[in-house]
């Protein structure tokens, strides 16, 4: 079983566990990055979701019974466990092309848009 596909399992089970809750958009988000073959994007968004699983996070959607709690601690360990799995599998994983790139198009869309508000202003 390939990883981008153990983490979409995990998708479904936080979806199925914490029905609304975003943790199973980046965990599906993460498996998508991973099968373009960039490690690192897939990292950040498994540590998103397990930072959404956090218990203060938990509390501020209004989720405080223990039960709910325990689903989200499982379901958080386990989007770290892939986490550590994808970079073992990517040991050029750590910082390498794929966040330059992104943050490369990112600092060119908020320039493009910047442009554009000015000239919408003119």
């Amino acid at each position: 079983m390939s990883t981008a596909h153990g983490i979409r399992r995990l998708a479904r089970q936080a979806r199925q566990d914490l029905p609304g809750h975003i943790a199973g958009d980046h965990l599906d988000d993460a498996a998508r990055v991973l099968d373009l073959g960039l490690a690192d994007g897939s990292i950040r968004h498994l540590r998103a979701a397990g930072g959404s699983l956090a218990p203060v996070q938990l509390k501020w959607l209004g989720i405080t019974d223990d039960d709910t709690h325990a689903k989200a601690a499982r379901l958080a360990s386990e989007a770290i466990r892939h986490a550590i799995r994808v970079r073992n599998e990517n040991p050029q994983a750590s910082g390498g092309p794929a966040v330059w790139q992104y943050a490369q198009r990112q600092r060119a869309a908020v320039e493009l848009a910047a442009a554009f508000r000015e000239q919408a202003y003119l």
